[in-house]
């Protein structure tokens, strides 16, 4: 069950795939998806007898109190050098 309301106004259009809600952000001729993250718990880090695991990656829950959008892709700028 999703709790979003509408589309948000910075949103050009939206939708819903077999993934999840996404809106797109539009500027100029590019173009940068967004996908709803749902509030919940998960576990983060890694398990003990992980391979190549680092000390400081343990395991803990983690739980989110209201979801949020989040960029499908990677962003970078372009300062034109």
């Amino acid at each position: 069950m999703t709790n979003i309301k509408s589309e948000p106004n910075w949103a050009n259009s939206s939708g819903k795939d077999e993934y999840s809600y996404w809106v797109s952000l539009e500027i100029e001729v590019v173009e940068q998806r967004f996908r709803w993250i749902e509030a919940g718990e998960f576990m983060m880090g890694s398990a003990k007898d992980e391979s190549e695991r680092y000390d400081n990656e343990n395991e803990h829950k983690v739980k989110l109190t209201k979801g949020y959008w989040l960029a499908n892709k990677v962003s970078t700028q372009d300062y034109g050098n």
